[in-house]
């Protein structure tokens, strides 16, 4: 709903619980001064994957006189992944005389309202609301709602998403130990991933005068695309350790690793704008972003269970997904888009940018054996990673860590567990830094960031048996979410509150 012509100024003195006073324009109290948009909406959502795998794996220790251990496997994976969704049905609320009076919460109600916790964090607006109970009521009145036949009969299209993915994958690799201090270990993977696509797309609106039926013309307006992909890679690695001494352990690795793309890039909605000639789609070709990986760590092992790590790490990245156009699509019923939009600008994600990221990791982890009494169950686990990410995604300019999204600068995890007997119990507090989630080269205004993040989690286990335990899980116990801003810390784009979660159930090996 909405007042036209209000104005209003803050008042963070919270007189007569508001927190701004009205300047100008109808009186936002009075239900008379809006116009009624009241939508309830009744989907469910539905993605079924189905999935078909094997592995075969195979080693042999070579007749030589170092112990050489050879061994090879392959593997594949078959999935289709159907997003739809079912019987979606959308009711819009008819205006009454006098304006939406029943669904706005009275005034007398609305001042006893407690502020909200962003409103107490900002200083917000405090506005009228609806008064759920009185559309709830409603719901079942016809002469107060009216279906939209039409949002029924499209929905089926325009949520329908299909992939079908087939990887083949199969490896090579060798082990050895020399001098009875350093092992090595390297070998190389290769996969050849296809992906076949499905969704609908509308090519034409067809007047209502035309075809009054909806059902008869959403079948008119919308078509199928479909479109295809298929890469190889390959993914070399070498790793090697050495016992320093018996507790002391240095490790180095070269590795190459990869991030596939998601459903929404492979086949997101697609839209098109005939005036400027652009069609905008997904891409199933999409490669997976590659990563080249270099780390040196040291291990030291306590005479009681427990290790502490500090290691360096380099990754470069290659074929980073952007979303970038310039490509035509081609002419012909085969063009993907059952011959439509021949000759138009293609906007879809691509493998275009490149980025590398240096940083450290410390984790230690420790059982507390040598307390007295009780406190010989404890054990304390904390870890913390520093990142300085760059990256050149369009052009030559590079961007640096406040720039790129996708990295979190700093992270860090605290735990402890605790067991006596067949009881057990936990806790942990988990930290995100602030970090850029939108980034922009020519407006600043669009810059995004969240600000940090830290939640806690508790937890409590039972054995029954050896092999059935009972649990109980609370998470994010302070109710926790992200907070984001716009450029600049002061300038608030949204705070969400997760809420608590709680699981429990049983679990075991059988």
């Amino acid at each position: 709903m909405r007042a036209p012509g209000i104005g209003m100024v803050l008042d963070k003195s919270d007189l007569d619980g508001r927190v701004f006073t009205q300047t100008a324009g109808k009186s936002i109290y009075e239900p008379t001064s809006y116009t009624a948009n009241i939508v309830f909406t009744k989907r469910d959502t539905v993605t079924d994957t189905t999935e078909v795998g094997g592995t075969f794996n195979a080693s042999y220790l070579l007749p030589t006189a170092l112990p050489i251990t050879v061994k090879s496997g392959v593997d594949t994976v078959n999935r289709r992944v159907n997003n739809r969704q079912v019987a979606p049905r959308r009711w819009n609320r008819v205006a009454a005389p006098g304006g939406p009076a029943s669904v706005l919460l009275p005034l007398e109600e609305f001042s006893l309202m407690t502020l909200t916790r962003f409103e107490e964090q900002h200083g917000g607006q405090r506005l009228p609301v609806f008064d759920p109970v009185s559309v709830n009521d409603e719901l079942s009145n016809s002469a107060r709602w009216t279906e939209d036949l039409n949002y029924a009969a499209t929905q089926p299209y325009t949520s329908r998403r299909i992939m079908e993915e087939a990887v083949d994958a199969g490896y090579l690799q060798a082990q050895a130990r020399f001098f009875g201090r350093l092992n090595v270990l390297g070998g190389v993977r290769v996969e050849n991933v296809k992906v076949d696509t499905f969704t609908y797309v509308k090519y034409r609106s067809t007047a209502v005068a035309v075809e009054p039926d909806p059902v008869k013309r959403a079948q008119i307006d919308y078509g199928a695309a479909s479109s295809e992909g298929e890469y190889t890679k390959y993914f070399p690695s070498l790793h090697v350790a050495y016992d320093l001494t018996a507790r002391l352990k240095a490790r180095a690795s070269w590795s190459t690793s990869y991030g596939r793309p998601t459903l929404a890039q492979l086949v997101p909605a697609i839209s098109f704008n005939d005036t400027a000639m652009t069609v905008t789609a997904g891409n199933p070709a999409l490669k997976p972003q590659l990563a080249k990986n270099i780390d040196v760590k040291l291990e030291y092992y306590f005479q009681e269970t427990g290790v502490f790590t500090l290691g360096l790490f380099q990754k470069k990245i290659t074929d980073y997904i952007v979303n970038r156009g310039g490509e035509l699509v081609p002419s012909g019923p085969d063009n993907g888009f059952e011959g439509n939009f021949g000759g138009y600008t293609l906007n879809a994600p691509i493998n275009a940018g490149s980025a590398e990221v240096n940083g450290w990791e410390a984790d230690f982890r420790q059982r507390l054996s040598f307390l007295p009494g009780l406190l010989k169950g404890l054990t304390v686990a904390a870890n913390y990673t520093w990142l300085e990410t760059k990256g050149k995604f369009t052009g030559t300019t590079e961007l640096r860590t406040n720039q790129v999204t996708g990295f979190i600068p700093r992270a860090g995890n605290l735990r402890l567990l605790y067991n006596y007997k067949r009881w057990g119990a936990s806790a942990s507090l988990n930290f995100t830094g602030e970090h850029i989630i939108t980034y922009s080269a020519t407006n600043v205004a669009a810059l995004v960031f969240r600000r940090d993040l830290t939640t806690v989690n508790l937890g409590a286990t039972y054995k029954l048996q050896p092999n059935t335990t009972l649990y109980v899980d609370a998470n994010n116990i302070f109710e926790e979410g992200p907070d984001r801003y716009r450029y600049i810390p002061s300038r608030p784009q949204s705070q969400t509150w997760g809420a608590m979660t709680i699981n429990f159930g049983v679990s075991g090996q059988f």
